[in-house]
């Protein structure tokens, strides 16, 4: 095989196993999974969906009386800063969401 597929490959089991967080592992990378940290993952995740949610009940009780926000305005302005699945850093931003392939390097 050329060095280039080679290295292409490479690249992309690195990003298959070490990066994509997968549906069918709760959203999780197979590293996360064989090494012990899923459980400590989803854990932290309910964590902070659930203090998430706490804040945001609060925010909105102390607004009580108040007139809405405009629409583009959120709700309740506090977000989660660690749910550990960030957007994924090797598509293209006109590709996000998509099902296209990984940019390799």
């Amino acid at each position: 095989m050329p060095v280039d597929l080679e290295e292409a490959i490479r690249g992309f089991v690195r990003f298959h196993n070490f990066e994509r967080y997968h549906e069918a592992l709760r959203d999780v990378t197979p590293d996360d999974l064989l090494t012990g940290r899923r459980d400590g993952i989803l854990r932290r995740r309910k964590e902070v969906q659930a203090q998430t949610i706490q804040d945001c009940r609060t925010f909105n009780q102390s607004r009580q009386g108040q007139p809405l926000p405009a629409l583009h305005q959120p709700m309740c302005p506090i977000l989660a800063a660690d749910v550990h699945r960030p957007t994924t850093p090797n598509f293209p931003p006109s590709l996000s969401g998509t099902l296209a392939q990984p940019i390799l390097k």
